[in-house]
């Protein structure tokens, strides 16, 4: 095995179109990019510093850049909560590399390395093609490499059914539930909200009038609602006022 004249010291061809990093009589890199070429500089001075080069256009840059945008601002708290880590995985996967040189089926390897966590996989190509959306428009890259991918289901033997609370269970609960515990209770239930939406409930959001309103805005989808209250959320209401101080009882007790 010869070194070619003028060949990078430490770069050798084991056969045709299959270069190497060789030092020490072993093989520590096999170069993916045709000699000559940027990116195959940056991989052979990776080998041999031991350091990862950070391209000037990488994805650490391009979530940054993200982060700082109106797409990303107009997304509600709960939406940006859900990417934050996805966003965390990529920069630290790939957040030295190349914007240009990712490609859908490196979209797929990810997704199936995190098939043990669907909900996380399927993030994946959605924080990538937002990104990918202000790169395009600064001139970055010129398409989206996460467009039109196919998401992971949930395996059948993964799937959990969901089962409700007898009616049994529902009657000893408001039996032996405090005030405050009660109204947490009758909150979910009369409003069929996430938990995350609860939250935002304050005695203001609550309307005794008529039958009973409750007023909140979702999280996820920033949209607000106006939604009628069940007799036992009315009557939960006003007897955890009664039996509360109005420090405590303002409902911001879930975020507790």
């Amino acid at each position: 095995m010869v070194r070619k004249p003028g060949r990078k010291p430490y770069v050798f061809e084991a056969k045709p179109g299959f270069l190497y990093f060789r030092r020490g009589g072993k093989y520590l890199h096999r170069f993916t990019a045709p000699e000559g070429t940027e990116e195959f500089d940056r991989q052979y001075w990776e080998v041999m510093t031991g350091r990862k080069a950070e391209a000037k256009r990488s994805w650490s840059a391009a979530i940054a850049l993200l982060r700082q945008s109106d797409r990303w601002a107009e997304k509600s708290p709960r939406y940006r909560q859900d990417l934050e880590p996805v966003l965390a995985y990529l920069e630290d996967k790939i957040g030295n590399h190349d914007v240009r040189k990712l490609t859908t089926a490196d979209i797929y390897a990810a997704m199936d390395k995190n098939k043990h966590r669907v909900r996380f996989a399927n993030y994946i190509p959605t924080a990538i093609s937002m990104i990918s959306k202000e790169l395009i428009r600064r001139k970055w890259i010129t398409t989206n490499p996460a467009l039109g991918m196919e998401y992971l289901n949930v395996p059948k033997g993964r799937k959990k059914e969901h089962v409700p609370w007898p009616d049994s269970a529902v009657q000893k609960f408001r039996a032996e539930a405090g005030p405050l515990e009660r109204l947490i209770f009758e909150i979910g239930v009369g409003s069929v909200q996430r938990p995350g939406d609860w939250v935002g409930f304050d005695w203001g959001d609550y309307d005794p009038s008529g039958t009973g309103t409750l007023r909140l805005r979702q999280n996820k989808t920033d949209v607000p609602l106006i939604l009628p209250c069940t007799t036992c959320c009315c009557s939960s209401s006003q007897n955890c006022r009664m039996n509360t101080s109005s420090k405590v009882c303002r409902w911001t007790w879930i975020a507790a």
